[in-house]
């Protein structure tokens, strides 16, 4: 059955089939066709790796049988040195970043940004990818097989898990015409294996097979299969164990789990088909390979929407627009490395033989004898030696080499660091840095194009991490769901988890893959840092220590500096703002303003205030406090009402709510503190008051008193004085009387005198 007949076309009348492969039987003879048509692909894909794994040029068994076991026979590993040369390059473009990917994020007004959400989602997806050691292996991997045979493959092996898996180019089953673009392929087969206890988990419960069963499972053959990886085929085991076969083995995989699967049975293989259907989604199914069973093992229909969610191919060129025709380096340095190892072989027998003494028989046949006495050689009978001047011009030789070297680097772009050969010049301190920097450096397009491919696989994995309905029992659903609750709780609203809202990409690496020109671009890049801002300079400075130390210490010695904290203008404002509200006085929102940052400012110097009085109250004005706390609580309430205008912003406002609710809960204990202390102050003045009113009373008694004695001692004075002056008139009216009684008496004397003298005489 051909590949056309195998897949149902159109009828008639128009009318798509529901399925393009009809049944099992017809995807088993058709991937029989397909692993059939690439029987000759396979053997010079052979050809090329052992090459790479280092077999000699020459069979040794014919040199042998020719009598020619002699002869240098050598594979002296250019092939595997050039291969390993550009894989490390490829790993630099892959590793030697900051994050993994960098992610685009669509914000309304970025100004308003208070959280970095793509930094963040950078951050997470790449501790998720670090933290999954297979993602190396994986992926080095792809890279080996995209160098050696011009395709790398990382798949899905299902709808949910984010973990890709790597397959070697020979497992990869595509049709002769498909084209070199996932976009176009129609069909893609993998062969992959399992082990046994992988299959025996969908079968080891009711539960898990109900589960099972409801994917796409086929579960009686599971067990068929199951029972067919048996080592033990003579039925030991299960007489062992007086059971069925699968009984048996179910038995052994309980009691051992790992190691019976690895000892006891062979890994069960499978081929992985994708099938694009005629509505242009992608059905998976699985069938057994080393057998052709009735019916799928696994039928997934249309489960993925587009090819690119089930696989991603990397490829080193495009070839004619054919998976078929793409070639890798492996097929370009073929016959280069082969005839360099040739020649190299030819030269080391040069001078062999010009190194050697050669004898010429005399009729004779048979083995020389020789003899060695001290500085003496003697030589058997029948033996001529034969005086000779052959001496193979080496130099000339390795010129050849070195031209047939260039081609090489010409057709294909991979550079040596140093020509081979003798009494070659020295070179130049200028000369070795230029062959370091081409040695290990890809070529720009090959770069780009790399990268395509790369951002396609980081693209799928992120669709797969931030899948809100990641099933609970699907692989890999602990580490998505981790990665989706940190995302949000640094503050990564769930709706930006979404790749519709956030592109992601593959970070660009510096230096074309080359750490001699990582370094160089480094060095020139800090060179011009001082023109640079704040967040050019630091970045500058961290590249050029990755470039020192690797990006994973850079923290060691310089932090990441956020854009959001550099100081601006709207910074200012905000600062000017703090100010106003510390000193009491109403601060207005303004409609225009970057909410966002302005939080950063306010937010801190309230939450300060907050934890003083928390951590001790006695020691603030708290009438103060409370003032420019409700003052600037009423103010973030103005930015978070700007930011809840903002659809994109849902989970950054109920972060920024749930600080201010914890604020408004300390605001409410500061203002009960100051009402208490309110309180206990006015009764402390009430009692002031009353302790003044008396003292005044006090002192106003005391007042009337001094005046009322005051006024008695006037009065006594008074009294005093006006007995004094009483007593004093009394005297003196006494004095006067006295006097006029003497003065009468006198008179009176006088008179009687005189009364007498007139009667004596």
């Amino acid at each position: 059955m051909s590949d056309e007949q195998a897949i149902q076309g159109m009828s008639d009348t128009g009318k798509a089939p529901d399925r393009r492969i009809k049944d099992a039987k017809a995807a088993y003879k058709l991937f029989a066709s397909i692993k059939q048509s690439d029987d000759i692909s396979a053997f010079y894909r052979a050809q090329i790796q052992g090459l790479i794994d280092g077999n000699p040029p020459y069979d040794a068994s014919k040199l042998l049988r020719a009598g020619q076991a002699w002869r240098s026979n050598v594979n002296f590993r250019e092939a595997e040195a050039i291969v390993e040369t550009n894989a490390a390059a490829i790993w630099e473009l892959d590793m030697e970043v900051a994050r993994l990917i960098t992610a685009q994020v669509e914000v309304e007004n970025p100004m308003e940004q208070t959280i970095n959400h793509a930094g963040i989602i950078e951050e997470e997806y790449t501790r998720v990818l670090a933290g999954w050691p297979d993602y190396f292996f994986n992926r080095m991997l792809c890279t080996k097989e995209m160098l050696t045979f011009g395709v790398g493959t990382m798949f899905w092996p299902d709808k949910w898990c984010w973990k890709p898996k790597a397959t070697k180019r020979a497992a990869l089953l595509v049709t002769p015409k498909s084209k070199a673009t996932s976009g176009e392929i129609e069909l893609i087969g993998f062969r992959h294996s399992y082990q046994a206890h992988e299959l025996y988990q969908m079968i080891s419960d009711d539960e898990k097979s109900e589960a099972a069963k409801a994917e796409g499972w086929n579960l009686t053959l599971i067990k068929k299969a199951l029972i067919k990886s048996s080592r033990n085929q003579n039925g030991s085991q299960d007489q062992q164990l007086q059971t069925s076969a699968l009984e048996a083995i179910q038995q052994g995989l309980k009691n051992n789990d790992v190691a019976f699967s690895n000892v006891e049975c062979e890994p069960i293989r499978v081929i992985h088909g994708l099938i694009k259907e005629y509505s242009g989604k992608v059905s998976h199914v699985i069938i057994y390979e080393d057998e052709e069973f009735a019916d799928y093992l696994y039928d997934g229909p249309e489960e993925f929407d587009s090819m690119e969610q089930a696989v991603c191919l990397f490829l080193w060129n495009i070839g004619d627009g054919y998976y078929k025709s793409v070639k890798g380096l492996g097929a370009r340095i073929f016959p280069h490395v082969e005839l360099s190892n040739r020649q190299i072989n030819a030269t080391v027998d040069g001078s062999f033989l010009s190194s050697s003494l050669i004898l010429s028989t005399q009729g004779q046949n048979k083995e020389p004898g020789l003899m060695r006495l001290g500085p003496v050689t003697v030589l058997p009978d029948g033996f001529q030696p034969i005086q000779h001047t052959f001496a193979p011009n080496l130099t000339q030789l390795i010129g050849v080499r070195n031209m047939l070297q260039q081609i090489l680097n010409n057709n294909t772009g991979v550079y040596k660091k140093a020509m081979e050969g003798p009494d070659l010049p020295d070179r130049t301190a200028r000369e070795v840095t230029i062959e370091e920097m081409r040695s290990t450096k890809l070529e720009k397009n090959q770069m780009n194009i790399y990268y395509l491919y790369l951002d396609a696989m980081h693209k799928e994995i992120f669709r797969r991490l931030a899948n809100k309905d990641y099933p609970t029992k699907a692989e890999g659903y602990q580490e998505a769901k981790k990665f989706q609750d940190r995302c949000k709780k640094r503050g990564v609203p769930l709706e930006l988890l979404d790749p519709e809202k956030c592109r992601v990409m593959a970070t660009r690496a510096i230096g074309y893959g080359s750490s001699t020109m990582r370094d160089t671009v480094t060095r020139e890049v800090m060179a011009l840092s001082p023109g640079f801002d704040e967040i050019g300079r630091n970045n500058a400075m961290r590249d050029r220590l990755a470039a020192l130390v690797g990006y994973t210490m850079t923290d060691r010695y310089i932090g990441m500096t956020k854009r959001d904290q550099i100081p601006t203008d709207v910074h200012s404002i905000a600062t000017l703002e703090n100010n106003d509200i510390l000193n009491g006085q109403q601060v207005l929102v303004g409609v225009d303003q970057p909410h966002a940052i302005h939080w950063l400012v306010h937010y801190p110097l309230l939450a300060q205030i907050a934890q003083a009085f928390m951590k001790s109250p006695q020691t603030m004005n708290i009438q103060t406090s409370v003032t420019a706390m409700g003052i600037g609580l009423q103010h973030l309430a103005g930015h978070l009402s700007g930011l809840q205008r903002d659809p994109a912003r849902k989970g950054q406002v109920k972060q920024l709510t749930e600080q201010f609710e914890q604020l408004m809960e300390i605001f409410k204990q500061m203002q009960k503190a100051a009402a208490k202390i309110q309180e206990a102050q006015a009764k402390q003045q009430q009692q002031q008051a009353q302790q003044i009113a008396a003292i005044q009373q006090g002192e106003k008694d005391k007042e009337l008193r001094l005046k009322f004695e005051e006024m008695m001692r006037d009065h006594e004075l008074k009294k005093m004085k006006a007995e004094a002056n009483a007593s004093i008139a009394n005297a003196k009216a006494q004095a006067g009387i006295a006097r006029e009684d003497a003065k009468a008496r006198a008179e009176i004397n006088r008179e009687d005198a005189k009364a007498a003298a007139s009667v004596g005489m």
